[in-house]
């Protein structure tokens, strides 16, 4: 039950994250945007990992977790979240986030891909689902003009 919980926190700050993004967009250029945002973090976790002294754990870490992990934070806290801002700064939050939310459908087919993750009808049948979702967000403009 505490996983939910977390869950769903973690949901509603994701969500009331891109709102924010978004006003802080209309003055700055996404490049500063996200710079502004990473510093403001990578300062504040460099505090808590010091206080809680988790920093001997990093120490001990080998060279492979590393860079696995490095890589990782370059596609999603570099690139994906500077492209992502881009889109913010040009669309709403309400196109952008859904159609960005979509992620887990290229986690699925690269966790098929590279781990031999089975492929259930249930996912299967998720995966089309969200696909749909995002073409009716697509086709929002199209299909019902104001």
């Amino acid at each position: 039950m505490k996983a939910y919980w977390f869950a769903a926190m973690a949901a509603l700050f994701w969500g009331v994250a891109p709102v924010l993004e978004k006003l802080g967009l209309r003055k700055a250029p996404p490049i500063v945007a996200l710079s502004i945002r990473a510093i403001s973090v990578a300062v504040l976790l460099t505090v808590i990992t010091l206080a809680s002294g988790h920093w001997r754990q990093m120490v001990r870490q080998d060279g492979r977790t590393v860079l696995v992990l490095v890589i990782a934070g370059l596609c999603s806290a570099l690139v994906g979240q500077l492209v992502y801002f881009h889109a913010l700064k040009l669309g709403t939050p309400a196109t952008v986030v859904p159609v960005a939310a979509t992620y887990p459908l290229v986690a699925a087919a690269l966790s098929v891909g590279f781990f031999g993750e089975p492929l259930t009808p249930g996912k299967a049948i998720g995966a089309v689902l969200v696909i749909l979702g995002v073409l009716a967000i697509g086709l929002d403009k199209v299909m019902w003009p104001k």
